[in-house]
């Protein structure tokens, strides 16, 4: 799956996207429209089904698309994000999705 694939699946509500980066990031250089913000630090007690912190937006059924600023914290959300069930994808950096023609908000 492309990014342009991810794009347009995100649009019509069949995956969810997940910012990594912390609030100051997200400030500077905006993040992908409807994308859910949830740091890696906090994604283990969100993303856990059964963790009393799980984040209802998270459904393990649906797709979820991952990214960061440089693409090093997708990879490791990937990585946890499928141990719990969930099919996720990296999408890599925010300039991915943003050259991708992915909507932005700021």
């Amino acid at each position: 799956m492309n990014t342009g694939d991810i794009i347009t699946a995100a649009e019509i509500g069949a995956m969810t996207v997940i910012d990594l980066r912390d609030a100051e990031e997200l400030q500077s250089s905006g993040y992908a429209s409807g994308a859910l913000h949830i740091p890696l630090n906090d994604l283990v007690a969100k993303a856990d089904p059964f963790s009393p912190h799980h984040d209802r937006r998270l459904v393990p059924s649906k797709p979820v698309a991952v990214y960061s600023a440089a693409g090093r914290r997708a990879r490791i959300a990937v990585q946890l994000l499928n141990g719990f069930g969930y099919k996720a994808i990296d999408i890599g950096g925010f300039y991915v999705w943003a050259a991708a023609g992915g909507p932005v908000s700021r």
